[in-house]
């Protein structure tokens, strides 16, 4: 085994431990907020909140990266977010729920989230840039399935101590600490960059490879305005499907997103297994790229009708499954096709444009008070589109 093959098994594992524990922190506070009010709407405000911490985190991120070991910079973030659940722990031990530190902690996890979380990307490309015996799409593989396991085992550990262990809510954030605490042990563990990251200047590895190289081009765009924006909105409606239309309790979430965590772990394994055994070219990525999305679009659609909830949790599956595949197909492109340079700046690029528009169209969602119908017709309209673009894109792209 090689040492990038090793450094990434570790990476995987450190994302499921921690990953549950965002988990722990991220349906307490949705659980929270809908029991103070009562309001599907201000609980799933909390997702856009913690995306303007992660828009703000992005840009920051190369800059951190090239002055501080991306090692120690990993350490430092995931002792910060150890702090930050202690103290939230600590304060809602002490007083009643508030809704203000609840948006306040949504927001700062995000920030101290999307910087581990890039910090770890620029970590991982380091490693396989010079190790040609783990592909790009392998490594990309082997961290998402270290994320969506973390979310298959956090949503349903939290229903378990919350319906069966009958603990507050407040208990959650005490495990998210510990999971911190782990993570930063199995860190330790790593070997520092057999390279140093370079100051990153968004104008020559960021602005001009996305304006000159087209396969770059279509891959930011694809990422950050047809990724995030649709699943940002497919997320407020799995919040208003389950409690305006199917009336479960907010912790019963907890189903939902395993559901989809195990749909991503199986979604993100098959794909970076296909390409270690066949060695897809540019233009099958791209067809995966669009079978995904047409995919995720055909079962989001269905989500506009009238449907018993055992097939509702079929669908999420099977989107979850789709998402996994997206996920890997489109990062594994970006990362094959920039260097160690330009990578962390076009994601940083890709992120903060995605996690904007995401802002701003969810919270345009919530305040217009637009029906679920409505919503998930325009999640299955746009991701339709977008695979039929793709697909129809991938011979000019296969030859650019």
């Amino acid at each position: 085994m090689t040492q990038s093959r090793r450094v990434h098994n570790t990476l995987s594992t450190m994302l499921t431990v921690t990953t549950i524990g965002d988990w722990f922190s991220y349906l307490s506070v949705i659980y929270l907020l809908q029991n103070i009010s009562g309001d599907w709407r201000v609980s799933s405000f909390s997702i856009p909140i913690k995306g303007l911490g992660i828009a703000v985190s992005a840009l920051f991120s190369p800059y951190l990266n090239s002055r501080i070991s991306p090692k120690r910079l990993l350490v430092a973030v995931q002792i910060l977010g150890m702090a930050l659940s202690l103290v939230t722990f600590l304060f809602l031990e002490q007083s009643s729920s508030s809704m203000t530190w609840l948006f306040w902690f949504s927001c700062f996890q995000g920030f101290l989230s999307n910087c581990f979380n890039q910090t770890r990307d620029f970590y991982s490309k380091a490693f396989t840039t010079d190790d040609k015996a783990l592909k790009e799409t392998v490594a990309q593989s082997l961290l998402e399935k270290g994320f969506s396991l973390g979310q298959v085992f956090g949503p349903v550990l939290f229903f378990v101590l919350i319906h069966i262990a009958k603990a507050r809510p407040s208990i959650a954030f005490l495990i998210d600490a510990v999971s911190f605490f782990v993570g930063t042990l199995l860190l330790l563990r790593l070997p520092g960059l057999p390279i140093k990251l370079p100051s990153p200047s968004y104008k020559q590895f960021g602005v001009r490879p996305i304006l000159e190289r087209t396969p770059i081009r279509f891959i930011f765009v694809l990422r950050s305005i047809g990724m995030w924006v649709p699943f940002a909105i497919f997320n407020i409606l799995l919040v208003a499907k389950m409690t305006a239309e199917f009336h479960r309790d907010p912790s019963e979430l907890t189903w939902v997103y395993a559901l989809l965590g195990a749909g991503a772990t199986v979604g993100a394994n098959w794909s970076g297994q296909q390409s270690d055994r066949f060695n897809y070219q540019l233009s099958q990525s791209y067809v995966f790229c669009a079978a995904s999305f047409v995919l995720f679009a055909l079962c989001s659609a269905l989500f506009a009708f009238s449907i018993p909830f055992s097939v509702f949790l079929m669908l999420c599956f099977m989107i979850g499954f789709s998402n996994g595949i997206q996920k890997v197909t489109t990062k594994g492109i970006l990362r094959e096709q920039t260097s160690t340079e330009e990578f962390p700046v076009i994601s940083a690029l890709e992120l903060f444009t995605g996690k904007l528009c995401d802002l701003v169209t969810v919270s345009i969602f919530n305040l217009a008070l637009i029906s679920i119908s409505g919503g998930v017709s325009f999640t299955a309209i746009w991701l339709t589109g977008l695979g039929l673009i793709t697909f129809l894109a991938t011979p000019r792209l296969a030859t650019t």
